[in-house]
C-alpha cells in the first residue's frame, strides 16, 4: 500500500511506449460463467505502480437472481514492477478464495501476457496511453474476451466473522449466529450464516454451505420491518424470508438457478 513513489516508472518519453504501471484507472466488469474460480478474472482490477496498492471495478446491478444468474465476483490484481520485471497478484472479493500469485507476467508492450496455470492464461493489448487492456482469457477448452481498465477506488475484502462478532445483542433483530436448511428431504443444504450489526443497519454476514466446499461466502444483508433479504455477494443465490416476532427464526424462499425453495433459519446462539 502506501503513497505512490515518483521517479522513471510511469515517466513515458515522447516518442516511447508508456510504461503500464503508470498511473491508475477503473475496471469494467464481466459475468462469470462456471464456478471454475480462475474464470471469475472476467471481473478484474488493475494496480500499477511501484509498489503494490489494489483497484476496484464496480460491481453492477444485477437482477434476477432467481431467473437463473449466475455467480461472479470482482477482482483485485496487483501489477508490480521490480528491477524491469512484472509481478501480479490476484484477490477475489466476492468468493471466498485465498489471493494468489500469478505464475508469469510478460510485458512487452503493447502485449501482455497473464500465465496463471499451464492451461489458464489473459493475453492482451494496451491501449496507446496504457489506460486499458483488450485481450482474452484462456481457460481449459474455454475462452472470452477479457477488457481491462485502471481505478484508483479498491474495494476491502470481507471480514472474516467469528463467533465473538455475532453475540446477539440488544437493538439488534438479526444479530447472532443461524443454522439454515434450504429445500427439502435428500437434497436439502445445510448451511450456517453469521451476522453482524456493528452500528444500525450497516451489517457484516458470511454464508457456510455445511453440504459442499463453499465456506465464508460474503452475504449482502437488507432488512426493513422484519422483512429479510440474504444476497450471496457472488450473486449465486439469494434468501427472501420473514423474521419471527420473536426475532428466534427466519422463513421463507431460497432463490437459485431459476428455482425457488422453502428456506428456513433458527438462531443456534441462544
Amino acid at each position: 500500500m502506501g503513497d505512490r513513489e515518483d521517479g522513471p516508472v510511469g515517466h513515458a518519453t515522447a516518442g516511447a511506449p508508456p510504461d503500464p504501471v503508470a498511473a491508475p484507472g477503473p475496471v469494467p466488469y464481466r459475468r462469470a460463467r462456471s464456478w471454475d474460480p480462475l474464470k471469475y478474472l472476467r471481473r478484474f482490477q488493475t494496480a500499477t505502480q511501484l509498489r503494490p496498492r489494489p483497484y476496484l471495478a464496480v460491481l453492477p446491478d444485477i437482477i434476477g437472481v432467481s431467473k437463473g444468474e449466475q455467480g461472479s465476483s470482482r477482482v483485485v490484481v496487483n501489477f508490480v514492477k521490480t528491477n524491469g520485471a512484472y509481478t501480479a497478484t490476484v484477490q477475489f472479493i466476492d468468493i471466498p478464495i485465498e489471493p494468489f500469485r500469478a505464475a508469469n507476467v510478460a510485458c512487452n508492450f503493447p502485449s501482455l501476457r497473464i500465465d496463471v496455470a499451464p492451461d489458464h492464461w489473459y493475453e492482451g493489448k494496451f491501449s496507446a496511453d496504457a489506460k486499458e487492456i483488450s485481450g482474452t482469457v484462456h481457460a481449459g477448452a474455454n475462452s472470452f474476451p477479457l477488457s481491462l481498465k485502471r481505478t484508483a477506488t479498491p474495494s476491502p475484502s470481507p471480514k472474516i466473522l467469528a463467533d465473538t462478532d455475532c453475540r446477539p445483542r440488544a437493538g439488534s433483530d438479526l444479530q447472532g449466529r443461524w443454522q439454515g436448511v434450504l429445500g427439502n428431504g435428500v437434497n436439502a443444504v445445510h448451511v450456517v450464516v453469521k451476522i453482524s450489526e456493528p452500528s444500525s443497519g450497516k451489517f457484516d454476514a458470511q454464508l457456510d454451505n455445511l453440504s459442499g466446499p463453499w465456506l465464508r461466502q460474503p452475504l449482502l444483508v437488507a432488512y426493513e420491518e422484519g422483512e429479510v433479504e440474504l444476497t450471496v455477494a457472488s450473486r449465486a443465490g439469494m434468501f427472501q424470508g420473514n423474521l419471527t416476532e420473536d426475532h428466534s427464526k427466519m422463513n421463507g424462499k431460497w432463490m437459485q438457478g431459476g428455482r425457488k425453495v422453502p428456506a428456513r433459519f433458527w438462531r443456534d446462539d441462544q
